[in-house]
């Protein structure tokens, strides 16, 4: 399996339901397409994106969102715990922009990431100075705080994101 390239991400915002892909694609690819280049660079059978709001970076894949409001693969809310998925269930969990936003959960929630996952890939606001409050202040010290200290194999920083990729 592989991840979608620009033109094929240019068509899926572009037609994508929601009015917010066709607002918001573009600044989206830059941090996007870095993911999608770790994507290819592994050998992964299944992936499972949390929170793509509709615009999932693998050309086939499942994904997970709270509400069926982009119609995914899975409706389940991140902050409940276990995650309804076997142990290694997927090869690579990708959730691009979310972690922020789990309140107080996002350290349990990465266990389950490692849990159900080969790889994970997460991206995090990159030390916003505005905002709302859950982007701002996010650095390497609350990412290792929400991910247990465990060091990732691959860091990339693009644009105000900071991208971190673990295998287990």
């Amino acid at each position: 399996m592989k991840a979608i390239n620009q033109q094929m991400y240019n068509e899926r915002a572009l037609n994508s339901e929601t009015k917010y892909w066709i607002r918001s694609y573009e600044k989206r690819w830059g941090y996007n397409s870095v993911v999608i280049d770790m994507m290819n660079k592994l050998e992964f059978d299944s992936v499972l994106e949390a929170g793509s709001m509709g615009l999932p970076l693998a050309v086939e894949g499942e994904t997970l969102d709270k509400n069926d409001k982009f119609h995914p693969t899975y409706i389940h809310d991140l902050t409940v715990f276990p995650y309804p998925f076997k142990d290694k269930q997927f090869d690579l969990f990708v959730a691009l922009q979310v972690w922020e936003h789990l309140g107080e959960s996002q350290r349990p929630a990465f266990l389950e990431a490692a849990r159900i996952a080969k790889n994970v890939i997460l991206s995090f606001p990159y030390k916003w100075k505005a905002g709302s409050a859950i982007h701002i202040g996010v650095d390497e010290n609350v990412i290792a705080g929400w991910t247990h200290n465990i060091p990732p194999v691959e860091i990339v920083q693009v644009k105000g994101r900071i991208i971190y990729r673990w295998e287990f």
